[in-house]
């Protein structure tokens, strides 16, 4: 949802999405939005090469008209924890300077779980509660207070994806934020050039 002039509105983008080893990740989001008569589109891309992250904002109808930001370095650390947990399949944090803490057992949604804490090294946290029956993952949280869940099943090279993940978090106002993400397809072991993810070279004109 975005503010409009009578309060939050639904919006709908298409998504792609693109995490690649070491610590690359692409995040590209096209919408559109009625103003008056005039249908507006817009992209958003969210970029992360290694250590340099950036956020561009564009016309979908102008490439001429855009905007663009270096991330930060907290945007950039919660970045690449976001791209190894998407990559390693929950193991390994140990070799980048993480560690994972067993918090004992817990119950969601009647279901007795297991919660792991997934600890990165720049200090930023994933609680993840699993299964103690079936190992599968029922709830990830946050240490912002963020809640994330996934729901179904989609198959790509023998390995298992969710279907719809739902992202929850809280706002500066108290207010919840729920982001769903349908995903379509799912591929694995592609190889994307660097270009794709480096800053773009007219940022150093």
């Amino acid at each position: 949802t975005e503010e409009g002039p009578k309060g939050p509105e639904p919006v709908t983008a298409v998504v792609e999405i693109i995490f690649q080893k070491p610590h690359q990740q692409r995040i590209v989001a096209t919408s559109e939005k009625k103003v008056g008569d005039v249908v507006e589109q817009r992209v958003e891309i969210t970029a992360l090469d290694n250590y340099d992250g950036w956020h561009r904002l564009q016309d979908g109808k102008d490439a001429s008209r855009w905007r663009m930001d270096l991330l930060l370095k907290d945007q950039i650390k919660a970045l690449r924890a976001n791209t190894w947990e998407n990559l390693a399949f929950y193991r390994g944090l140990e070799l980048h300077g993480g560690k994972v803490d067993d918090l004992g057992e817990t119950n969601v949604s009647g279901v007795a779980c297991e919660k792991l804490a997934f600890r990165h090294e720049s200090g930023i946290v994933f609680f993840r509660y699993f299964d103690q029956a079936t190992g599968r993952l029922m709830l990830t949280e946050t240490e912002q207070g963020g809640s994330i869940r996934e729901e179904g099943e989609i198959m790509a090279d023998g390995i298992r994806f969710p279907k719809r993940v739902v992202t929850t978090t809280k706002q500066v106002d108290g207010k919840e934020r729920s982001i769903t993400v349908n995903f379509d397809k799912v591929a694995v072991n592609e190889t994307f050039p660097s270009s794709l993810f480096a800053v773009p070279s007219f940022l150093a004109r």
